[in-house]
């Protein structure tokens, strides 16, 4: 049986450790001031190739702006840096950026308006069989 590697539960951990961020795959509720949400939002496998390519988007919370850049900036390095690492269960192929890193301040009804900052990639990992 092929097996795809849970990309959010398995960057969740790293980008914690890597930033000393909490890291979430939802928004909690209440709100923190400051978090980073990993979803995966889709991606093929290779039809013919052991290979997944998950689609992923990042985003980061602030009530600060320069700090919320700066942790956008340090959790993009670390996922940069998976690229032909074996911190996930499965090697990781490579890592595109799909969408680089865009201000979209979240505007949910009753919150105050907070800086956010979102990027999308692209990880290339391995089937597993088992």
């Amino acid at each position: 049986m092929k097996r795809f590697v849970n990309i959010t539960k398995e960057l969740i951990p790293i980008l914690a450790d890597a930033t000393g961020v909490r890291a979430v795959s939802r928004v909690p509720n209440p709100r923190p001031d400051k978090f980073v949400q990993v979803r995966r939002i889709g991606g093929p496998a290779e039809p013919n190739l052991p290979i997944d390519r998950a689609l992923v988007d990042v985003f980061v919370w602030s009530t600060d702006e320069d700090d919320m850049w700066e942790t956008a900036f340090q959790v993009r390095d670390v996922i940069m840096g998976l690229r032909r690492s074996q911190l996930l269960s499965a090697p990781v192929y490579s890592v595109t950026e799909f969408m680089g890193l865009a201000q979209s301040d979240d505007q949910t009804p009753g919150q105050p308006e907070t800086p956010r900052v979102w990027f999308s990639v692209e990880i290339a990992t391995r089937i597993k069989e088992e």
